[in-house]
């Protein structure tokens, strides 16, 4: 979802001279966060520790293995696949959810900002409300929070877009405003690509939670 469509997606939205600087931000986010997720990420999320957050027994996943014609680990969550499939689906969500931000400050923010606090974000917010909602012993899910994602589609999308949302305003708001820009709102760059990319994410999406 992220690549290609997320990237064409802002892509298409942004001036031309944003244009590529924009889809490596999507590029660049995947990379990281991707990192991130396989050393501590996954762990902390998807590890039974305490109600806030996880442990340290899968880092750099170790424990982690599938054997071909032989034993594989599984994760308590999704005891009927082998734990390297579960650890892939869940890092697709953890790499879409901070791409999806780069739009509330796309053409006003560094390129190494973007990366320090797409990492922070991940590793403090992203880690943690993943952990409260899908460990059984999250504080969230012990009070009771419903999983609707293993009967049909939208949990994953709720917890991405409440904490996007929120970090879209606060980042929006600590940002100065486009004073280059005319008073004028300015039109797509290009709103084919942005079309397509939109359309990618769709068919993705649909694709990745049924």
């Amino acid at each position: 979802m992220t690549l290609p469509g997320l990237a064409l997606f802002y892509g298409g939205m942004v001036r031309k001279k944003n244009l590529l600087s924009t889809m490596a931000q999507s590029f660049a986010i995947a990379c990281l966060v991707t990192v991130l997720w396989v050393v501590i990420g996954y762990s902390l999320a998807f590890t039974e520790d305490s109600p806030w957050i996880g442990g340290t027994t899968r880092f750099a996943l170790e424990g982690l293995f599938y054997a071909k014609g032989g034993q594989v680990s599984v994760s308590h969550l999704a005891p009927t696949i082998p734990e390297s499939v579960f650890m892939m689906f869940q890092m697709m969500f953890a790499i879409i959810t901070p791409a999806l931000i780069t739009g509330a400050f796309a053409e006003r923010i560094k390129f190494s900002s973007m990366l320090v606090f797409m990492a922070l974000w991940s590793l403090c917010v992203y880690v943690p409300m993943a952990h409260w909602v899908w460990s059984p012993d999250g504080w969230l899910a012990s009070l009771g929070v419903l999983d609707f994602a293993r009967r049909h589609r939208g949990a994953h999308q709720r917890r991405r877009h409440r904490s996007r949302l929120r970090d879209h305003a606060r980042r929006a708001q600590g940002l100065r405003h486009r004073s280059h820009l005319p008073a004028q709102p300015r039109a797509h760059h290009h709103r084919r690509r942005a079309a397509v990319g939109g359309l990618v994410r769709i068919q993705r999406g649909f694709g990745a939670v049924g």
